[in-house]
């Protein structure tokens, strides 16, 4: 797929802020306030179940004890240099030819993953507005508002 024009996302920049903008754009329920452009957008005041993002700092017991609890998820970003395309590169190359058995791949867009993975931890119910959730159950047409593109 590298020859061919694939769709490929942004790179995800590990940033707490930037996670919260970027659920509160979906109608996430974000904890903090979150600044567009001059003006600040309190979003889902009130809700009992808010989400907040945090740095973690390493993954030794004395820095889980510094996280929030409860915790719904950790997404772990690695960055990608290229010393780890060139060992992902020979990887491929050493396994190219082995029958791959049981194997099934959904489509696939590069560096997707992270914002998946932002998204589907607080997907719970719990998490979004009675009001939401009733609209959703009332117009099953209309796309919750964690899947509304701009």
């Amino acid at each position: 797929m590298e020859g061919k024009s694939a769709c490929k996302w942004l790179p995800l920049e590990a940033d707490p802020l930037l996670f919260a903008q970027y659920v509160n754009e979906l109608g996430g329920p974000v904890a903090a306030a979150v600044e567009h452009g001059g003006e600040t957008e309190k979003r889902h005041e009130g809700h009992e179940a808010l989400l907040s993002f945090e740095d973690v700092l390493a993954l030794e017991s004395w820095a889980a004890e510094m996280v929030a609890h409860p915790t719904v998820a950790v997404l772990l970003l690695f960055p990608i240099t290229e010393a780890t395309e060139k060992g992902r590169r020979e990887q491929d190359k050493q396994t190219a030819g082995q029958s791959l058995n049981n194997v099934w791949f959904t489509k696939q867009v590069s560096l997707s993953l992270p914002r998946r993975s932002l998204v589907y931890p607080p997907r719970e119910e719990t998490f979004w507005s009675t009001k939401e959730r009733d609209t959703q159950r009332r117009n099953t047409h209309t796309p919750p508002a964690l899947y509304k593109y701009t």
